[in-house]
């Protein structure tokens, strides 16, 4: 018997059990109020900060990557914004091929190699050649690689695919996978659980539009960085 594999939004323990949360931050508490006397003033104690190095780099990235704000009266024109997926309004259509709820993370895998393999046919041998000896110079400290406009293209590929495949690092993508690429199930999430199991095929027909729209807004970004700081970091994140 072969169970199906649904993908969940994620779900945090506080709107599972609030009491329970809101009592174990008071029992956390208390030893530190004891500390501080009677008076018990707690802003007064440190707090450490809950922000790694990394969430600092992309927090830092975030700033430097901000398109501009379009002036007051300025005939500016700028692309859509990217909306979150959702499918039209079901339809009384034949009955499709039966398709098992769990083919579904694994074909949305399949054909999100074959669009990365497409889109990286297009770039230009020289360019993937450079970003390729580029990535090898990254710099651990700042996930950057120096990155000409020329190959623009190709570093906004490489984003993307980490993206996607859910790398930290560029190197990862040369690397048997280890877990589900977490692009995809992240993307999966969006749908609603019926939506999954009863319209599979609608929501596979949704994600060669995603990507494209991931890819275009990967190469806005690199531009971005390029231009404000000679630089791209390879933080997929960026793209959320």
């Amino acid at each position: 018997m072969v169970l199906p594999i649904l993908v969940l939004a994620p779900v945090t323990p506080e709107a599972v059990h609030p009491g329970l949360h809101r009592q174990a931050r008071r029992d956390r508490a208390g030893p530190a109020r004891q500390r501080c006397g009677e008076t018990g003033d707690a802003l007064s104690l440190p707090v450490p900060s809950l922000m790694g190095e990394r969430d600092k780099l992309i927090q830092r990235w975030r700033r430097v990557s901000r398109p501009p704000t379009r002036p007051t009266g300025s005939k500016w024109r700028h692309a859509p914004a990217a909306r979150a997926p959702a499918l039209p309004a079901a339809t009384a259509t034949p009955t499709p091929p039966p398709f098992e709820s769990h083919e579904l993370l694994g074909e949305c895998e399949r054909l999100m190699r074959l669009l990365l393999r497409r889109s990286c046919a297009r770039l230009s041998h020289t360019h993937r050649r450079a970003i390729g000896m580029a990535t090898r110079g990254l710099d651990p400290r700042t996930a950057t690689i120096m990155v000409t406009p020329a190959h623009a293209d190709a570093a906004a590929w490489l984003l993307a695919a980490m993206y996607w495949w859910g790398c930290r690092h560029p190197a990862a993508l040369d690397q048997k996978p280890l877990h589900p690429p977490t692009g995809i199930v992240r993307w999966l999430a969006g749908f609603d659980i019926s939506q999954q199991v009863d319209r599979p095929r609608e929501v596979i027909a949704m994600l060669p539009e995603s990507m494209a729209l991931i890819e275009h807004r990967s190469l806005q970004l690199v531009a971005t960085m390029i231009a404000r700081r000679r630089v791209v970091a390879m933080l997929p994140e960026l793209l959320r």
